[in-house]
């Protein structure tokens, strides 16, 4: 059976990440660095589960020009699919162009 991927909200949460987060990355063998939030958590645990890299500093770049919020620990499958999500009209058509060069 295939998984079904759902849209990415373009939203971050800034709270502090949550006891099971940190314990789950904990059984991961992350590291957890002081003041991490919720999304940092986050996609640390979906860079290790996708075995995804960093998302380059271009592609950072990019996505707040386009006025796309992420964490900075976001790996770059993920950005990538954020990025897709929510782009609209040829901003999105450019962006899928790009990706297939």
């Amino acid at each position: 059976m295939k998984s079904t991927r759902y849209k990415l909200p373009n939203k971050i949460d800034t709270s502090p990440a949550a006891k099971r987060q940190i314990k789950y990355m904990k059984s991961l063998g992350l590291n957890i660095e002081e003041g991490l939030t919720k999304s940092d958590a986050e996609a640390l645990i979906n860079r290790e589960l996708d075995d995804d890299s960093a998302a380059s500093k271009d592609l950072k770049a990019y996505a707040k020009e386009k006025g796309i919020v992420y964490s900075e620990y976001i790996g770059k499958r993920q950005l990538h699919n954020l990025l897709f999500d929510n782009l609209k009209g040829e901003d999105r058509t450019t962006f899928f162009l790009l990706l297939c060069v």
